[in-house]
């Protein structure tokens, strides 16, 4: 299960809304082992293909954004929990090309984005093992209910 904080999921939601018509992507940081997001860094899309329908986070931006959430949390041992990207016009699904870019064992968050208004998200992660794609529940501390669907593993 993956659990976003409510300041997390609010620059998640603000960030896909703003990169529309193009994929927006970030990285998650915190607490992997208890399925925590407690910090999301939004990063730009270095895909160097149509960013409509892809998305790219240049290595070195993911080392500065958990610099960054390490700064944000103070004698925390922050880590890498996963990634968000956004489906402009698309569902929350978890493509073909998620699947040949993403990082296996991390936690991968996809929202549909349609008209720039974030509609569904779900969370997926890639077993390291067998490759398999694994719905995951997804669920934002705090908040009893989001502003839209939020998809079901």
């Amino acid at each position: 299960m993956l659990t976003i904080h409510p300041e997390a999921w609010r620059i998640i939601l603000e960030h896909v809304a703003a990169c529309y018509p193009q994929e927006g992507c970030g990285v998650l940081a915190g607490f992997p082992g208890a399925g925590e997001a407690v910090v999301a860094v939004a990063c730009r899309n270095a895909s160097p293909g149509d960013r409509r329908t892809r998305f790219h986070i240049n290595p070195e931006e993911i080392l500065t954004s958990l610099a960054q959430a390490r700064a944000q949390q103070p004698g925390q041992p922050i880590e890498l929990v996963g990634f968000f990207h956004s489906h402009p016009d698309r569902d929350p699904d978890f493509s073909a090309a998620d699947r040949q870019a993403g990082w296996h064992g991390c936690v991968n968050l996809v929202v549909a984005v349609r008209q720039a208004v974030p509609v569904a998200a779900a969370c997926y992660r890639l077993d390291r093992t067998t490759g398999e794609i694994r719905p995951e529940p997804l669920a934002v501390f705090g908040v009893r209910s989001v502003p839209f669907t939020v998809a079901a593993p």
